[in-house]
């Protein structure tokens, strides 16, 4: 029983085992095959490119051509292409009309005129008969209006009552208008004292509201001033931290790492080979010296059948390039295998942390 349970997990670890090293064989021929592209570049006032890139059993080809607009892109797998070419639509302005179009002659047009004309006549579009409905209707309108004349009514006013004045209401205004003046003044001074004593209420408000406004306008005023030194304290602990950070082993070995890598990474991924003529100018001579010597740099003008022309008076560009190279994933990720990188990025993410 106990040699039966060692074969199946014996068999069960040789299983693992294969899909651990089936996927390191992946993981490495994805990052070891190169990724080969190339390409074809002139420039004569329109440019015309026609670029492929070719990975494993994946490649894609592309082409540009200023001069028509055209841009096609094509993707193949095992040299199978996928999807279906885009058909340049019939332009209606430059392209010509179908061979079955049938334009519209002369007796046609003179014949379908005279039809226009025979159909359309004053007996057919009621002219006639338009003016005489009108005159018909506006004999009766005038009939029914001498019928229907209405006699004017007479109005009668009657006599008017004349106006009279009663003898009460005499008596009413002259004992309103014997008020004693002691009880008028002591009116006068109850309603002055009583607007006297709201604006004093008044006052009073408005006072305990500008009063309040400035304590809370204080206590904001403290508060951000507590705030704005505990910022400043963790700031200055920050730049305390990162000037420790900035000077440990591990970054100062990272600084001087990256240059050294971006540098060997641009090299790896320009082309490999070019061929072609390049003639250029910029009306300037110290601009097109200075492009001449940085592009006498680069690693595919040595060896290669590139022939550069600058023009130091005049501005031209003509060129007719073929470029190609390859780039290998591996060399690009190599990075991180770097241990000092690692290091350095576990410090500044412990830095962020006690930030």
């Amino acid at each position: 029983m106990l040699h039966i349970i060692l074969l199946v997990l014996k068999i069960i670890l040789w299983i693992i085992l294969g899909l651990l090293g089936l996927a390191l064989l992946l993981l490495a021929i994805v990052l070891l095959a190169p990724i080969h592209y190339k390409a074809d570049v002139s420039y004569d006032g329109k440019a015309k490119v026609r670029a492929k890139i070719r990975y494993l059993i994946v490649s894609m080809t592309f082409t540009y051509d200023q001069l028509s607009g055209d841009m096609n892109n094509r993707l193949r797998i095992l040299g199978i292409p996928l999807g279906r070419r885009r058909r340049k639509v019939p332009d209606p302005v430059t392209d010509t009309l179908p061979d079955d179009y049938e334009a519209i002659t002369e007796a046609d047009e003179e014949s379908a005129e005279a039809q226009v004309e025979e159909s359309v006549t004053p007996e057919a579009s009621g002219e006639t008969g338009f003016a005489d409905t009108l005159g018909q209707m506006a004999e009766t309108i005038s009939e029914t209006a001498d019928e229907s004349a209405l006699p004017t009514p007479e109005i009668s006013y009657g006599d008017v009552p004349e106006a009279t004045v009663d003898e009460d209401s005499t008596e009413l205004l002259d004992s309103v208008y014997d008020i004693d003046h002691d009880e008028r003044h002591e009116q006068q001074v109850t309603w002055i004292a009583g607007i006297v004593s709201k604006l004093i209420d008044k006052f009073e408000k408005i006072g305990e509201k500008i009063l309040s406004f400035f304590e809370k306008l204080f206590e904001t005023a403290e508060e951000l001033a507590d705030k704005a030194e505990d910022k400043y304290a963790r700031f200055d602990r920050l730049i305390t931290r990162f000037g420790i950070f900035w000077n440990l082993a591990c970054t100062e070995k990272t600084k001087a790492y990256l240059p050294r890598y971006l540098k060997s990474v641009v090299r790896h991924i320009a082309p490999r080979k070019a061929k072609g003529h390049l003639h250029y100018g910029f009306e300037d001579a110290y601009t097109t010296g200075t492009v001449t010597g940085y592009l006498s740099l680069l690693p595919c003008m040595h060896g290669s059948k590139m022939y550069l022309e600058p023009e130091f008076h005049e501005r031209v560009m003509d060129m007719d390039l073929h470029l190609r190279g390859h780039i290998v994933l591996g060399y690009i990720f190599r990075i991180v295998l770097n241990i000092q990188l690692w290091k350095t990025l576990l410090a500044a993410r412990k830095l962020k942390g006690d930030a």
